[in-house]
């Protein structure tokens, strides 16, 4: 729909295509209608995210509303493109999920222990009420919700 609010994108940092498509039917069967971007290794998400190399196109300015970023990734791992997100100002506070197959709980409370803002952790599998969960530890209320926040409103009686 043009005229309305501007379509919020998120960035899918994913070498698996069976994860990035089950990601996008998630989406899909949920009416969720953030337009997705995937990209498949390390590199080439700092390239989408810089405007660099083959997405020299894109404006760098405008940037993604959240990054579901795998732990596990060719040519750089999701620690290090965090690590490099967190270094570059114009992108050290964007939302960040972490998407991760380990079950390891000692290898998750490191990477939240480098205390680079991971938003909250996704387990693959994935399932949409993992996702949910997840958004809204991030604080993406606005992404898994048909209805506007409303701050400040109090119910009046009728009388």
């Amino acid at each position: 729909m043009k005229g309305t609010m501007e379509e919020k994108h998120i960035l899918i940092v994913e070498d698996n295509s069976d994860d990035i498509e089950l990601i996008r039917r998630l989406f899909e069967r949920n009416h969720l209608r953030n337009h997705l971007d995937a990209v498949s290794d390390g590199r080439e998400a700092l390239d989408y995210l810089s405007g660099k190399g083959r997405y020299k196109d894109r404006n760098p300015q405008s940037l993604p509303c959240l990054v579901l970023l795998d732990t596990r990734l060719p040519k750089l791992d999701g620690l290090e493109i965090l690590k490099r997100l967190r270094s570059k100002s114009f992108i050290s506070d964007l939302p960040v999920i972490m998407m991760t197959d380990t079950k390891d709980k000692e290898e998750i409370k490191a990477i939240k222990g480098y205390g680079l803002g991971v938003k909250a952790f996704l387990r693959k599998p994935f399932s949409f009420a993992g996702f949910v969960k997840a958004a809204r530890k991030a604080g993406l209320s606005w992404m898994v919700s048909n209805e506007p926040v409303r701050q400040g409103m109090k119910k009046r009686k009728v009388t």
